[in-house]
């Protein structure tokens, strides 16, 4: 039969992989999300060149102006889907790791009485 002790270790190491998992998966949110905003930054940079810059015919720049709005306005819808998923990953990573500090709290709790045992 498996002790009360051995059973909360187990759920002592699920807990922390969960919330290890967790933390992974807001990791990857977050880097989503800074990789939509540095092409958002870069989109920028080439509309200021642009603007800066000598340009052959109007329609071009037009042309390009509005290409530059719509890849705006697609980045935009993009950025605010990750930083939703971002959060969403960011409140699971919280509560597993409250379930697993919860979790180690009970074990460091039983431990001494292990011993008796």
């Amino acid at each position: 039969m498996v002790k009360r002790a051995d059973r909360l270790e187990v759920l002592g190491r699920i807990a922390g992989m969960a919330s290890d998992a967790r933390i992974a998966q807001l990791r990857r949110a977050a880097q989503a999300c800074a990789q939509t905003e540095a092409d958002l930054r870069a989109l920028d940079a080439a509309q200021l060149a642009q603007e800066a810059g000598d340009v052959a015919t109007l329609a071009a720049a037009a042309g390009y102006q509005r290409w530059i709005m719509e890849r705006r306005a697609a980045l935009n819808m993009r950025l605010a889907a990750q930083r939703a998923d971002r959060d969403r990953c960011e409140a699971a990573a919280r509560k597993a790791f409250g379930r697993a500090r919860a979790l180690d709290a009970v074990i460091a709790r039983a431990a001494p009485r292990r011993r008796v045992e």
